[in-house]
């Protein structure tokens, strides 16, 4: 359901308005390698500069504009729902001044042109981008926008085609292998496109998931999220609930964190 009508539909005295807890994030991929696809030289692949990015990113207005405030600051690569999630505090949170030190200290001071690969046609993709280009702007990064198809942006992530898109994710499984192993792990989807390899945290993925003592699984992917945060392969934007709208009468249903619709325990009061 769309956020925009939580509220109208929240007021409606039929209705029973909820916000589920979910393992839904929206993110951007940022291609961290070397070389974009055309040989030039990418800024991007400087941790400083994805930093920078992140810190010029004001989340809250972010998850204002696109979520109508029922949203949150991303705190890890995977959601607070999320099995053995570590996040003690937002990610990044809003500092210009920060943004601007370090892309001072990667020797991008005066700017650099950036692309942002969305969807076409999503009216969410188009206000992330408004709003990016926006904040970015006094930094000298100048946001270009590049819409596209789902399945050529598919094709541009896997081919490593493009600066940074937009992406989202919600859990199939209730493990967080699945989420580190698809945003994170090298090995098996080029931590989401971003070509990004980090050593120890491919070998942290891997002895995890052979790890049959629980507290050491927990330090594992403790370890893996702050390495993770640090390395800032990703623009961290937010975790979103999943909004229901249902009849007043209906009581014990219940919309899990993976999605799944589950009436096992519903019924419809006379």
């Amino acid at each position: 359901m769309p956020f925009a009508r939580v509220g109208e539909l929240g007021a409606d005295p039929n209705l029973k308005m909820e916000l589920f807890p979910s393992t839904r994030i929206v993110y951007a991929p940022i291609n961290t390698r070397e070389a974009k696809k055309d040989g030039s030289k990418n800024p991007l692949a400087d941790i400083k500069v994805r930093q920078a990015l992140n810190y010029a990113t004001d989340k809250n207005v972010l998850i204002k504009l696109v979520t109508f405030d029922t949203g949150k600051p991303m705190t890890s690569l995977m959601s607070a729902a999320t099995q053995l999630h570590y996040g003690p505090e937002p990610l990044y949170p809003y500092d210009p001044e920060k943004a601007k030190q370090l892309l001072a200290d990667a020797g991008l001071s005066g700017g650099f042109e950036v692309k942002l690969t969305t969807l076409a046609g999503s009216a969410d993709d188009a206000t992330l981008f408004t709003a990016l280009q926006q904040m970015w702007a006094p930094l000298g990064v100048n946001l270009k926008v590049e819409q596209v198809d789902n399945p050529t942006r598919g094709e541009k992530n896997r081919s490593g085609d493009f600066d940074i898109h937009t992406y989202g994710w919600a859990n199939d499984v209730n493990d967080p292998a699945q989420v580190t192993g698809w945003l994170g792990y090298y090995k098996q989807r080029q931590a989401v496109g971003t070509g990004w390899n980090n050593q120890e945290f491919n070998t942290l993925f891997e002895a995890s998931n052979f790890e049959t003592d629980p507290a050491k699984r927990k330090d594992e992917y403790k370890r893996m999220q702050e390495i993770y945060a640090a390395e800032a392969p990703l623009l961290f934007l937010f975790e979103t609930p999943f909004a229901v709208a249902a009849s007043k009468s209906i009581e014990g249903y219940v919309q899990t964190p993976l999605g799944a619709n589950d009436f096992s325990e519903a019924w419809r009061a006379d």
